[in-house]
């Protein structure tokens, strides 16, 4: 598809005490219309515990979506999911896939 950039980012969250955790590697695909995250992987040893964000599953975010993004920089921003409270942050792995 032209116009698609593909990048990885590590994600994590806050939790009410302050503490962040890590929500594993995502993948952004996006394109002129949309942008869609995919959990790539887990943190380690966080196998078999219930995720609200398996691997695998897609996720359309931006606005209009139900999972609004708040831009941080060019290359960082926030998503809060299901407009909920916490937000993820996405912070880029330095690899990118342009589209042929």
């Amino acid at each position: 598809m032209i116009g698609m950039e593909i990048k990885k980012y590590n994600v994590t969250y806050p939790s009410g005490g302050g503490t962040e955790f890590d929500e594993g590697v995502w993948e952004i695909k996006t394109t002129p219309k949309q942008k869609t995250a995919t959990k790539l992987a887990e943190q380690d040893g966080y196998f078999g515990v219930y995720s609200k964000y398996p691997v695998g599953k897609k996720f359309k975010i931006g606005f209009n979506t139900g999972n609004p993004i708040r831009e941080i920089d060019d290359e960082t921003f926030v998503v809060y999911f299901e407009q909920a409270g916490t937000p993820f942050y996405f912070e880029p792995c330095n690899q990118t896939k342009p589209s042929p």
